[in-house]
């Protein structure tokens, strides 16, 4: 039988294991989540989740309207507050979400995209793809895998992409984008899966320069005289092929 001091040091080392494994099992949770943060995949996934699940909600709420117009893509999309007043008459629905990658965006495509089972998808996306570091091919890509995606469960929807805009707070990454841009245009008229939508010329001045006017102070979103501008291109792609066959 061990002695009083015996037992007490036996427990003592005991409990001294339990909390150094416990030590080790924290340090580990916690390298785990830091590279997971650091990766970007749990603080995204967080951050769109909700947004994601209430599109998920209203899709089962009010089913969206039958070879419908889709507006996909980041803040430029969920921000288009006149979206409806602008396409007047055409069944246009909005799932924007504000700061998204076009990456991101392909894995949408099941949750968000699918459910609404749109005639036209209007998409805006890959500015901050660039801004996040990726290169142009990078880009060119995602879109690959987006049209890839919405095509297995939708092989009959036009697709239309909105070329990046020449943001001026985003000057300093004109090449990228402007080489992203060329790419996806390339890729529009080789695959013809998608239209390619240039509103990035028509948002240069005469100097060459994003036109101020446009934009609102944060020289990253674009105010109603921005939307304005999208409308009108976009009017020619959108009206003919949503009203063809009426």
């Amino acid at each position: 039988m061990l002695s009083r001091s015996s037992s007490a040091r036996v427990l003592a080392t005991c409990l001294l294991s339990v909390v150094l494994l416990k030590a080790v099992a924290f340090s580990r949770s916690e390298r785990l989540v830091q590279s997971t943060l650091e990766a970007g995949n749990f603080s995204r996934s967080l951050l769109w989740e909700k947004r994601i699940v209430a599109f998920e909600l209203a899709a089962k709420r009010e089913r969206p309207p039958i070879d419908g117009i889709l507006f996909v893509g980041s803040s430029s999309i969920e921000r288009w507050q006149t979206l409806n007043s602008d396409f007047e008459g055409l069944p246009v629905v909005e799932r924007g979400c504000s700061g998204s990658t076009l990456a991101e965006t392909v894995s949408y495509v099941k949750r968000v995209v699918v459910p609404c089972r749109p005639r036209i998808i209007v998409l805006y996306s890959g500015s901050n793809d660039i801004a996040e570091g990726a290169r142009p091919q990078a880009v060119l890509d995602s879109l690959k895998r987006f049209v890839e995606e919405v095509r297995a469960d939708l092989p009959t929807t036009r697709i239309l992409y909105i070329s990046n805009a020449p943001n001026p707070c985003r000057w300093a990454l004109i090449d990228q984008i402007r080489e992203a841009n060329a790419l996806i245009a390339d890729y529009c008229v080789s695959s013809r899966e998608v239209d390619y939508v240039d509103v990035f010329t028509a948002m240069l001045g005469a100097d060459g320069a994003p036109r101020a006017e446009l934009f609102v102070e944060d020289r990253l979103h674009m105010n109603e005289r921005g939307y304005a501008l999208w409308k009108n291109l976009l009017d020619s792609y959108l009206k003919p092929v949503a009203l063809a066959g009426r």
